[in-house]
């Protein structure tokens, strides 16, 4: 059991705020000899109310113990503040957890590179298409995406990191051992298999409001920068990004519309300076490209964002003007499965329509929704890029 278990034991103090637990840990060094302190001695020392100073005077491992067992059933990993596998650019954050429970693959910390992407929970069509895309780009670029396991935006990047084949961790409000939402179960499942899930707070925790903004300083404290994929002027995800900024991280934003409610709070960062403008997946690996882990230059990048591969700027140019290569033969009917408005985007394309204006006019569908039915169906490779038109293709 060594030195864990009292560690455990100060996870289990709920009424402690990060603030005062970092507090405790400034002042006795180590969480054993919190737990060996007499209550007038913490109280001396830190600032503590009758409720912190009542938890923290019962001294029974019992309920440490009981953690202790279901992490090891459920093959749950604990890593201490003091621990070498310990991420560093968490442990240098002001406040950073205790503990942290962690399902799944621990993560290399210091041999990889962390970036958050975080925003609501209520996106636009445009917002989760570009989220996951980006997210898919940069997982392909060796970046590990950090995000909250949240609906919508958190979601999106989830799910463009896993499809790109490349590594996500997921932090949560609650213990490892739930899911919230609900409804996100099995990509949280798919998230432990091949990536991390991760909370300072035990197993058995439930979800609570305050809660998410001490999950939010975790996902920024990992990360080495912070996108926001979109953001209304009211959002969690504004939380995240300014303790971003606290801690020195990097953040970025997906513009929109001035007329758009739903980007409101990212177009605010830009303007204010706070946030760098994303037109693509390049604008944040360039930042940190002597630090990933292959040699990136922007082709790679960007081979990823759209499905074509531009000629090298070498090339030398042909002696006469060359026709251009036929298109694919156009599939006779659209793949199964498609949601309805992708389906009408297929069908459009494979019928002639070549860009973005000729699918609107055909299909009468909003520009948001061909444009994020158009994402998301390159993605999956349904939809290619050639000679500046689309076409259509079939699955693989």
């Amino acid at each position: 059991m060594s030195l864990t278990r009292y560690w455990v034991w100060l996870s289990l103090c709920t009424s402690l705020s990060e603030q005062r637990v970092t507090q405790l840990l400034e002042q006795f060094g180590t969480a054993e000899a919190i737990y060996a302190a007499p209550a007038e001695e913490l109280g001396r020392r830190v600032n503590l109310n009758a409720q912190q100073l009542a938890q923290l005077g019962d001294k029974s491992l019992e309920p440490a113990y009981a953690v202790m067992d279901a992490c090891q059933e459920h093959h749950i990993a604990i890593l201490r503040l003091p621990d070498a596998g310990y991420p560093d650019l968490l442990r240098n954050i002001d406040t950073p957890p205790a503990v942290l429970y962690v399902r799944g693959r621990l993560p290399l910390w210091e041999e990889e590179l962390f970036l958050g992407i975080v925003g609501t929970r209520h996106p636009s069509p445009y917002g989760a298409a570009v989220t996951e895309r980006l997210s898919f780009a940069l997982a392909k670029s060796t970046f590990v995406i950090v995000s909250g396991l949240a609906a919508g935006i958190d979601a999106a990047a989830h799910r463009g990191a896993l499809r790109a084949g490349g590594q996500t961790v997921a932090v949560l409000g609650c213990g490892v051992d739930r899911c919230y939402p609900a409804e996100n179960r099995r990509l949280m499942d798919d998230i432990a298999a091949t990536g991390a899930v991760l909370s300072e707070f035990p197993p058995g925790t439930g979800v609570e409001p305050h809660h998410f903004p001490r999950r939010n300083r975790i996902i920024s404290g990992l990360s080495a920068g912070v996108l926001v994929g979109e953001a209304p002027a009211r959002s969690g995800a504004l939380i995240t990004a300014r303790l971003a900024l606290e801690q020195g991280r990097d953040v970025f934003a997906v513009p929109f519309p001035i007329d758009s409610p739903a980007g409101v709070g990212g177009n605010r960062l830009i303007r204010q300076g706070a946030a760098q403008l994303v037109t693509g997946p390049w604008d944040i690996a360039a930042e940190y490209a002597p630090q990933l882990r292959r040699q990136l230059d922007r082709l790679t990048v960007e081979q990823s964002w759209r499905e074509e591969k531009p000629a090298p700027a070498s090339a030398p140019a042909p002696a006469s003007p060359q026709p251009s290569a036929p298109p694919p033969v156009q599939p006779d009917r659209p793949p199964a499965g498609l949601p309805e408005e992708q389906e009408q985007i297929w069908r459009a394309v494979a019928a002639g329509a070549g860009t973005a204006d000729e699918i609107i006019e055909q299909t009468g569908l909003h520009p948001p929704q061909v444009v994020a039915g158009i994402t998301m169906l390159e993605i999956e490779g349904l939809l290619q890029r050639r000679d500046g038109r689309l076409h259509a293709c079939q699955r693989k």
